[in-house]
């Protein structure tokens, strides 16, 4: 994965600067810029409710090899976790993780003319660090996995021709340990990131 992200970080800044011109006349690669905020729970750690709020930050490239039709390759920043209902909160009690990751999504694009983009995909993340706060009464196992490993599927909406509004849902598909330490009703044990993110973009397009 290390390799995976060096070579991305080598790779985007080109493609974001790329002016290269498809078959079809049109520009192959569209870089583009993204920044905004997550709000996660953790399926099966037994506090239901998107209350974690994170940052979320990226920069990408869409390849066009169809007017209609791309792929996309981003490296990002992904704040995760989940919390206790700041109604409910009893000092004794609270419970606060916090996850933070480098993730790569790599999605199968649709283009709806200039109003629309739609997302499918995969996105792989590395754990950079971790935090859990909690005042006692879960033991959990040792470190948490180091990798997640995601479906992804989302909208953009283009503003203008260069801005957009982005949402995409992130649902992992592997458990953050070994062992479940929960049960979660909707999947099998285990704890999962469930992540909704809403971003800003700008595209680099040429004027």
């Amino acid at each position: 994965m290390k390799k995976v992200i060096v070579w991305c970080l080598l790779v985007l800044p080109i493609l974001l600067s790329a002016q290269g011109v498809s078959p079809a006349g049109k520009q192959l690669f569209v870089g583009y810029l993204a920044a905004g905020m997550n709000v996660t729970q953790i399926a099966g750690d037994i506090m239901a409710g998107y209350r974690k709020v994170g940052g979320n930050a990226g920069v990408g490239a869409y390849i066009m090899y169809k007017p209609q039709f791309s792929n996309s390759i981003e490296l990002s920043y992904s704040m995760k976790g989940s919390q206790e209902n700041f109604k409910n909160n009893n000092p004794l009690n609270f419970k606060k993780f916090s996850f933070d990751y480098v993730e790569i999504p790599v999605l199968f694009n649709y283009h709806e003319a200039d109003i629309a983009i739609f997302h499918a995909g995969a996105t792989f993340g590395r754990l950079i660090r971790y935090n859990i706060n909690q005042s006692g009464g879960l033991t959990l196992p040792d470190d948490p996995k180091k990798w997640d490993f995601a479906a992804t599927l989302g909208m953009t909406f283009l503003v203008k021709d260069r801005f957009g509004l982005n949402f995409k849902a992130n649902f992992s598909l592997n458990s953050l340990w070994e062992l479940a330490v929960a049960s979660s009703r909707a999947r099998r044990g285990g704890w999962y990131h469930n992540t909704l993110a809403f971003r800003f973009i700008y595209l680099f397009k040429p004027k």
